[in-house]
């Protein structure tokens, strides 16, 4: 009887092994899957690092160039001098068409006065965008952290 329970075991042995096998390759593909995973979202996280820096800089700019535009036209107002040509250091806003330089100095200071509003309507844009941009990359890092949770676990696994 001990001699056949030896043998039935050992003829169990395989199976056994190849369970243990089939569960190991199992974790290790879950091991690479999380690990291509983490490496794009990495990659996302620094793609979008570089873009809130980017939007950054230019909410800077805007704000800066907002800024002066404000100080020029009201010194200009004071003085009493016809307004310096806006359009030529700004982006030209989508509503102003027409050249403000060919315009009489009480149009072009309307045309101006338009293309800082339209400034002062693009800065909640950018900072909504860096507002998601800043969500999206702490949710890239959410998912990494995630998946560097779950290599942990499935490594833990692995060597038991």
């Amino acid at each position: 009887m001990a001699l056949e329970a030896e043998q039935v075991q050992r003829r169990n042995q395989p199976a056994h092994l190849s369970w243990d096998l089939e569960l190991l390759i199992e974790a290790c593909t879950r091991i690479i899957d999380l690990e291509e995973n983490t490496g794009t979202l990495q990659g996302t996280v620094k793609t979008l690092q570089e873009e809130n820096q980017q939007l950054r800089k230019e909410v800077a700019e805007l704000g800066t160039q907002l800024t002066q535009d404000k100080a020029n036209s009201q010194k200009e107002e004071l003085e009493g001098e016809p307004p310096s040509n806006i359009a030529n250091t700004v982006r030209p806003s989508r509503a102003t068409q027409e050249e403000p330089s060919s315009l009489g100095p009480q149009n072009q200071q309307g045309a101006e006065e338009r293309e800082l509003g339209e400034q002062e309507k693009q800065l909640p844009e950018v900072q909504e965008a860096l507002k998601q941009e800043q969500e999206a990359k702490a949710l890239a890092a959410a998912a990494a952290g995630e998946n560097n949770g779950e290599k942990e676990r499935l490594q833990q696994e692995l060597q038991r």
